[in-house]
C-alpha cells in the first residue's frame, strides 16, 4: 500500500490489560492484518515551547489543539523518520507528515536551511513561527503492535510499556525512562469511517469504552507531579 502523508480521522482509545490485548488480536484477526511495521519500538520527540505552551494547552483539552513531533519506528541510527503536525478539532484528528533522513530532518527544525518543499512543509513553517522558540521537548516511546485493514483504512494499534524523557533525546531506550502505564495497554482504533459492527460487538461484548488518553499530555502531568514531590521533599 502506498504511504500515506495526510490522514483525517477518528482516533479511539482504550487502555486494557495484556490479557485482554491478547484476546482482542485474536479476535480482531478476522477484519485486519499485522501492518508494515508489524511490531516494533515507537519513538515520538515532541517539540514545545521552553515554557511548554502548547502541552499546557492540550491538557485544558479545548476544541482545537495541536501538537509537532518527530516520529521514529525501531531504534536503528540513521534512516527515516516522519515530522509530524498533528491537529485535533473538535474530536476529529487531522494529521500531516513529511518523511526525511534522520539527520535532514533535525537539520530543518533546527533552523538550517533545506532542500525540499511543498504545502506541508509550509504548514510546518507557519507552525513554527507562530510558536517561536521551539525546542525538543519529551521523548515518548512504547512497543507498539500494529494492524491494518487496507480496503476499509481501520488500522489497529497496541502500545505497551509507554515512557518518557526529558532529556537524552536519541532514538533509543535510555536509563533516564520513565514507564507512564505501568501494566496496562493503551489500544487506539484509527478510522475514517465508522468502526466496523463486528468489531463494536466485539468490544461491547467484553465491556470496553473508550477514554481520553493523551501519551504526551500524561507525561507532562506526571513529570509536573514527580517535580512537585521532589520540592516537597527538599523543603
Amino acid at each position: 500500500m502506498k504511504k500515506k502523508y495526510v490522514f483525517k480521522r477518528n482516533e479511539l482509545k482504550y487502555v486494557i490489560t495484556p490479557e485482554i490485548m491478547r484476546l482482542l488480536i485474536d479476535k480482531f484477526s478476522k477484519f485486519v492484518e499485522p501492518d508494515e511495521y508489524g511490531e516494533t519500538t515507537v519513538y515520538s520527540l515532541y517539540y514545545d515551547t521552553p515554557d511548554k505552551r502548547i502541552i499546557r494547552k492540550s491538557v485544558e483539552k479545548p476544541p482545537f489543539k495541536e501538537k509537532l513531533r518527530v516520529r521514529k519506528y525501531g531504534s536503528k541510527k540513521g534512516g527515516n523518520v516522519f515530522i509530524e503536525l498533528k491537529r485535533k478539532v473538535d474530536g476529529v484528528v487531522y494529521k500531516r507528515r513529511i518523511e526525511l533522513l534522520e539527520k535532514t530532518a533535525f537539520d530543518y527544525l533546527s533552523g538550517k536551511p533545506v532542500d525540499f518543499d511543498g504545502q506541508i512543509k509550509r504548514e510546518i513553517d507557519y507552525f513554527i513561527s507562530f510558536y517561536k522558540n521551539l525546542q525538543p521537548s519529551t521523548m515518548i516511546s512504547c512497543e507498539r503492535i500494529a494492524f491494518k485493514n487496507d480496503e476499509t483504512e481501520l488500522r489497529v494499534t497496541f502500545d505497551k510499556n509507554i515512557r518518557y524523557r526529558t532529556c537524552d533525546f536519541e532514538f533509543k531506550n535510555s536509563n533516564n525512562d520513565v514507564l507512564i502505564t505501568d501494566n496496562s495497554v493503551l489500544m487506539e482504533i484509527k478510522t475514517p469511517y465508522a468502526i466496523p459492527l463486528e468489531i463494536v460487538k466485539i468490544l461491547s461484548d467484553l465491556k470496553l469504552y473508550k477514554r481520553s488518553f493523551s501519551k504526551y499530555g500524561t507525561a507532562h502531568l506526571k513529570e509536573l507531579n514527580l517535580n512537585l514531590k521532589g520540592e516537597e521533599n527538599v523543603g
